[in-house]
C-alpha cells in the first residue's frame, strides 16, 4: 500500500536546498552493516565496493572510469556507521580522496600532491547528548561538515594551517575554535552547546539579498517551525499570524478573508500592506484586491517546513507593492530517506480534516515532496449547508547537482469556506445577544442558497451561498540555482497562478424594528392604512404565508451579494550575486529583476434583501394594504428589497518590472552593513462597464431599480514609476547580544480596484511610507528577547468601502492625508524551569491620523480605525516524557470602529488550552495524540463593528451589528509519522 501511495504522490512537484560544499553525508541507518560479494570471489572491483556503499548509505558517488579501472578491494567490507572513515578506508591505498557535495553526493578524485590534515570530533548539548545534524565550518573557506546522527563530525583534505572553526545549529548558541592542521595529521575538536531558546541564529531567507541568521540581520523577523506551528494549532491561516509582533489579526470571519493590520498602517482590512508569498515568491501580486484577501491563496497545512515574517524595513524592497511587510511560507523538500505523515483531526460543529505528506529520494539525484490536505465542516456557527469543503494538493521536485539544483513546484486548490459577517448585540458594552439569538448562531441562512434572481432581458442568475468563499486553481514554479567560479551565483524563478475566485455571502446592514419599518411605508404609500409582514419560505396550516413572529420584533435589512472573480498572475525574478573582497572587507553584491503580469476580472451581482433576527434566520415579506385589507404595495417579493442593487462588470490587467540591487557588507566580523535599493514601473488598464437603472416591470418594488450593464464602457490606462530604498547596520556586541537600526523609504501604488468606472484621467498618488526602526536581540541559554522600536508615517492612503448612502449600496473611495506610527515590539522567551516555557509577544504602539480629511469631515488627529494601540500574548508550556501541555493568554484592547472614533470596541481577552502526548513506536515511527481548545471560556470579543454602516455599535442607539470573535471550538488530532 506504501508503495502504491508513493507511486501517486511522484506526480507532484517543489524545493530542495543544497547544504554547503564540504558537509558531511548522512550515515547509514544500521551501526554495523556487513556487505558481502554475491559471489565466492575473494576480491572486488573498486567500482563494485562504491556501488555497495551508496545502497548502504544512501548516497550516491561520482568519479571518473579511469580512476577506478583495475582497482580491487577485499571481498568482504565492513561498513561504519561513519562515511568519512569507510571511504578513507577504502581510497587510501590507491591515494585517492573525496568532496562532499551537497547533502548525499560524494565525487572521488585523485589525491593532491600536496598533504592534508583532517579535522574530527563531536558536538555535543549541555547533558552530553550528541546533536545531529549540527554544522561545523571553518571560516573564510567553503569547508565544512555535518553532524552525524551521533553528534560526530569529520572535515577532511584541509591544507596545512592555522584555522577557525564555528558551530551553527538551530536552538543553540554558537561557539568558535582556533585550530592548527597539520600534513597528514587529525586534529581532534569537541563542542558543549548551549542552548539558545529564541534561536538567534537560524538563517532566514526572506526579504533578504543573503541569507544571514537573526542575530546578524538588521531587520524584525519572526519564524515558526512546523511543529511550533502544530502547537499553536491555528484555526485558519491569519489565526497563525497573531503570534507575529506588530501585526493586529481578525480571523473572525472564517478559515479565509482575514485581516492583518501592520504596524498601525491604516487599512480597510485584507493584507493591504503585507504580501504573502510561497517560497520567495508573491501568491499574487497584488496583496489586496476587493473580494481578494491573500490568505485565500494560502493554507497551513503538513507541507510546510516553516514561516518566517518579516516586519518594515526590506519589505519595502523586496515586498511587491507591499512595503509593510513580508511573510514567507517555505515548504518541505525531500531528505534522503523516505518519510510520511498521516494526520486526522475531528472537532466540534461536525469538523473533519486529513492531513497527509510524504517526502523522499527518487534515485541519487532527485527528491521529492508531496502532501495535501481534505476538510470538512459544518462550522462553528452552523448556516443549515457546509460552511468549509474541499482541500488542496501540493508537492515539489528537486534535482540537484555538483554546483547547483532545479526545482519545480505545483499546487492545486479546490475549496470553500463561510464568511462569517456581523451579528445583532443589544446596546451597551455587556456584549449580549439580542432575544432569542444564541451563542454561536450566524445570519447567514440556508434560504439564501441557490435562490434564482431576474435580470433585465428576462434573463436570471443563481447565487450560490452555500459556495462561500470559493478558490478553484492552482499555481506552477520552477527555479534554478547556479553557483559559478570566483563567486558569482545565478537564480532565476519563474512562477504561474490561475485562480477562480467566487465570493458569496449575506450580508446584514441594519436592524430596525419591525412594526416600524413596515409603518415607514404605510406613510410613504397613497391609500394606506396597514401591513403584512410575512416569512417567505414558511407557512401555515391553511398553506399561506406564515404570519412573522420572532422574541425580538427586530428585521434585519441585509445585502446578499454574489462576485466572480478569476484572477491571473506569471512573474520572473532573475538575480546574479557576487561574493567578493574589495580592500579586505566582504561584500556580497546582488543585482535582479522583477517581471509580474496579473490580471483580475470583477463581476458584482449584489441584492438588497430582509429577513427577520434568529439562527440561520428566515427570508420576509412586508406588504402595504388599504383600508378594506387588500394589498396595495409589495415592498418586498420573495425578500428581496431590491434586485441589482450594485452591478459591476470589469476587467484589467497590471504589468510590472521591476530592478533591484543590494550590497552585504561584512565590514567586521562584528558590523554588518545591508543597503539596497529598487526602482519599479507599472501600467495599469482598466475597462468597466457602465450601468443604467431598468424596470423589469413586475408587481413589487424589488424590480422597480435593478442595475445592470449598458453594453457601453470606461477604459483607464495608467503608468507609475516609483521608488524603494533601505539601510541597515548590525552590530555584534557578543555572541549574545546584537543590536540594529534600518531605515526605509517606501511606496505603494494604486491597484485596479482604484480605476474602476473611471477613466485615463483620474490618476490619485502613488502611497509613500517612511519607515524607522531600531532593535536589540538577546539570546542567553535560559533567555531570549527581542525587541524593537518603530516609526512609521504613511502619505496619500486611500480609505474605500461599501457604504449605505441615502439607502443606497455606493462603493466609496477616498485619499485623506497621513497617518503616524510610533511603536514598540518585544518577543521574549525564558525557560524559568526546566521543562517549562514561557513566551510573550508585547505590542504597544500610537497611531493617529496626522490628516484625515474625507469631504466636509477632518478626522485629524484620531485614532486609526480598528486598531489596538496594545495587543499582547502570554503562553506557558511544560514538557516532560513525551507529555506537552500549552496555555495562552491572548489580549487586545480597545480599538473605534470607525474613523471619526465615535464607536468604540472593548478590548477582550482569549484563553486557549492544548495538550498533546508522544509515543515513540520504534527510532524511526511515532504517533502524537493532542487536544486543542480555543476559546476556552466563550468569550465574546467584537473584531469589528459594522463598516457598512458608520454609527452602528456598542454605545449607538438599542441594538446594534457587531462581528464577534469565533466561540469555544475542542479539536482532537492523531498524527503517525516515519
Amino acid at each position: 500500500m506504501r508503495s502504491m501511495a508513493f507511486i501517486l504522490w511522484l506526480a507532484f512537484i517543489g524545493m530542495f536546498a543544497i547544504p554547503t560544499k564540504g558537509q558531511e553525508p548522512a550515515p547509514c541507518r544500521n551501526k554495523t552493516n556487513y556487505l558481502k560479494q554475491q559471489d565466492m570471489q575473494k576480491t572486488i572491483s573498486l567500482r563494485k565496493a562504491f556501488s555497495l556503499l551508496q545502497k548502504a548509505h544512501h548516497i550516491h558517488i561520482v568519479y571518473d572510469e579511469a580512476l577506478v579501472k583495475g582497482k580491487t578491494l577485499p571481498s568482504k567490507l565492513q561498513v561504519s556507521n561513519n562515511l568519512s572513515d569507510d571511504l578513507w578506508r577504502i581510497l587510501r591505498k590507491y591515494s585517492l580522496t573525496f568532496e562532499v557535495v551537497g547533502e548525499n553526493t560524494i565525487v572521488i578524485m585523485p589525491r593532491h600532491q600536496t598533504k592534508k590534515g583532517v579535522i574530527k570530533g563531536k558536538i555535543t548539548n549541555e547533558h552530553g547528548e550528541g546533536i545531529a545534524g549540527a554544522q561545523v565550518i571553518i571560516e573564510g573557506t567553503t569547508f565544512g561538515a555535518a553532524a552525524n546522527l551521533g553528534g560526530e563530525y569529520r572535515i577532511v583534505n584541509l591544507p596545512p594551517g592555522t584555522y577557525t572553526l564555528r558551530t551553527k545549529v538551530i536552538g543553540y548558541h554558537p561557539k568558535k575554535a582556533l585550530i592548527q592542521v597539520r600534513a597528514n595529521k587529525i586534529v581532534h575538536k569537541d563542542f558543549s552547546l548551549a542552548p539558545d531558546v529564541i534561536q538567534m541564529d537560524e538563517v532566514v531567507v526572506t526579504a533578504t539579498l543573503n541569507p544571514s541568521t537573526r542575530r546578524e540581520s538588521s531587520i524584525a523577523i519572526t519564524t515558526k517551525t512546523l511543529d511550533q506551528i502544530n502547537t499553536i494549532s491555528p484555526r485558519s491561516t491569519a489565526d497563525l499570524l497573531r503570534v507575529i509582533p506588530g501585526f493586529y489579526v481578525e480571523s473572525s470571519g472564517g478559515e479565509v478573508g482575514g485581516n492583518l493590520f501592520v504596524r498601525g498602517l491604516p487599512a480597510d482590512g485584507s493584507y493591504y500592506y503585507v504580501a504573502l508569498m510561497e517560497d520567495g515568491m508573491p501568491v499574487y501580486d497584488a496583496p489586496a484586491l476587493s473580494f481578494v484577501n491573500a490568505d485565500i491563496f494560502v493554507r497551513v497545512d503538513e507541507n510546510i517546513e516553516r514561516m518566517e515574517a518579516v516586519r518594515g524595513g526590506n519589505s519595502a524592497l523586496f515586498g511587491i507593492n507591499a512595503p509593510g511587510g513580508v511573510i514567507n511560507f517555505i515548504n518541505k523538500s525531500g531528505g534522503n530517506q523516505l518519510s510520511a505523515t498521516l494526520k486526522t483531526t475531528v472537532g466540534t460543529g461536525g469538523l473533519a480534516r486529513y492531513d497527509f505528506n510524504l517526502n523522499g529520494p527518487l534515485g541519487n539525484l532527485w527528491r521529492f515532496n508531496a502532501g495535501g490536505f481534505f476538510r470538512y465542516d459544518n462550522g462553528v456557527r452552523n448556516p443549515g449547508f457546509p460552511a468549509s469543503k474541499g482541500g488542496q494538493i501540493k508537492g515539489n521536485l528537486t534535482c540537484f547537482f555538483k554546483k547547483g539544483y532545479v526545482k519545480f513546484y505545483g499546487k492545486y486548490l479546490n475549496d470553500s469556506n463561510i464568511f462569517y459577517l456581523q451579528l445583532p448585540f443589544k446596546s451597551g458594552r455587556a456584549l449580549k445577544f439580542v432575544d432569542g439569538f444564541p451563542h454561536n448562531g450566524t445570519l447567514t441562512t440556508f434560504e439564501g442558497n441557490g435562490v434564482q434572481v431576474p435580470t433585465p432581458g428576462a434573463g436570471s442568475f443563481t447565487i450560490p451561498l452555500g459556495d462561500g468563499q470559493k478558490q478553484v486553481g492552482g499555481s506552477l514554479m520552477a527555479k534554478f540555482n547556479f553557483e559559478f567560479p570566483d563567486g558569482w551565483n545565478l537564480q532565476n524563478t519563474i512562477r504561474y497562478m490561475s485562480i477562480n475566485q467566487a465570493w458569496n455571502a449575506l450580508l446584514p446592514f441594519n436592524l430596525v424594528n419591525a412594526g416600524d419599518f413596515a409603518q415607514n411605508y404605510v406613510n410613504r404609500t397613497p391609500g394606506g392604512a396597514g401591513y403584512n409582514i410575512v416569512f417567505t419560505n414558511h407557512f401555515n396550516a391553511g398553506g399561506g404565508k406564515a404570519v412573522f413572529n420572532t422574541a425580538n420584533g427586530l428585521l434585519c435589512e441585509g445585502g446578499l451579494w454574489r462576485v466572480v472573480k478569476p484572477l491571473s498572475n506569471i512573474s520572473n525574478q532573475f538575480m546574479v550575486k557576487k561574493n567578493m573582497l574589495l580592500n579586505s572587507v566582504k561584500h556580497r553584491f546582488t543585482i535582479g529583476t522583477y517581471q509580474g503580469y496579473y490580471t483580475a476580472v470583477d463581476h458584482w451581482y449584489w441584492q438588497d434583501i430582509l429577513t427577520d433576527v434568529r439562527n440561520a434566520p428566515r427570508f420576509v415579506d412586508v406588504q402595504i394594504k388599504d383600508s378594506t385589507g387588500k394589498v396595495i404595495r409589495n415592498v418586498t417579493e420573495n425578500g428581496f428589497r431590491r434586485y441589482g442593487s450594485m452591478y459591476m462588470n470589469a476587467r484589467g490587467f497590471v504589468t510590472t518590472a521591476s530592478l533591484f540591487l543590494g550590497d552585504n557588507i561584512d565590514v567586521t566580523d562584528k558590523f554588518h552593513v545591508d543597503v539596497g535599493a529598487r526602482i519599479e514601473r507599472k501600467r495599469l488598464h482598466q475597462k468597466t462597464e457602465n450601468s443604467q437603472l431598468y424596470d423589469l416591470g413586475g408587481p413589487s418594488d424589488a424590480d422597480d431599480s435593478v442595475m445592470w450593464g449598458d453594453g457601453t464602457f470606461k477604459r483607464a490606462d495608467i503608468k507609475y514609476d516609483d521608488w524603494a530604498s533601505s539601510l541597515g547596520l548590525n552590530y555584534l556586541i557578543n555572541n549574545n547580544l546584537s543590536i540594529y537600526v534600518r531605515g526605509s523609504r517606501g511606496y505603494k501604488m494604486p491597484t485596479l480596484d482604484v480605476f474602476r468606472g473611471a477613466d485615463s484621467s483620474f490618476k490619485p498618488k502613488p502611497e509613500e511610507l517612511i519607515q524607522a526602526e531600531s532593535g536589540l536581540k538577546l539570546g542567553a541559554p535560559a533567555f531570549g528577547i527581542n525587541a524593537t522600536t518603530y516609526f512609521m508615517q504613511l502619505e496619500n492612503f486611500p480609505s474605500q468601502d461599501a457604504r449605505i448612502v441615502n439607502g443606497q449600496t455606493e462603493w466609496v473611495i477616498d485619499y485623506v492625508g497621513k497617518s503616524q506610527t510610533y511603536g514598540l515590539e518585544v518577543e521574549s522567551v525564558t525557560v524559568p524551569l526546566e521543562n517549562l516555557t514561557i513566551r510573550s509577544v508585547v505590542t504597544l504602539q500610537n497611531h493617529m491620523y496626522k490628516k484625515f480629511i474625507s469631504g466636509e469631515k477632518d478626522f485629524s488627529g484620531n485614532w486609526v480605525q480598528r486598531i489596538p494601540k496594545v495587543i499582547y500574548e502570554i503562553t506557558a508550556s511544560y514538557s516532560a516524557g513525551g507529555f506537552d501541555f500549552r496555555t495562552d493568554y491572548y489580549h487586545v484592547g480597545k480599538r473605534y470602529s470607525n474613523n471619526a472614533n465615535t464607536i468604540e470596541l472593548p478590548c477582550f481577552d482569549v484563553t486557549n488550552f492544548s495538550t498533546s502526548y508522544s509515543i515513540k513506536m520504534d527510532k524511526t515511527q511515532r504517533l502524537v495524540f493532542s487536544l486543542n481548545l480555543f476559546n476556552a471560556f466563550d468569550g465574546n470579543g467584537l473584531t469589528e463593528g459594522n463598516p457598512r454602516l458608520d454609527n452602528s455599535g456598542p454605545n449607538k442607539g438599542t441594538y446594534y451589528l457587531a462581528r464577534p470573535i469565533l466561540p469555544k471550538r475542542l479539536k482532537a488530532s492523531l498524527t503517525y509519522e516515519f
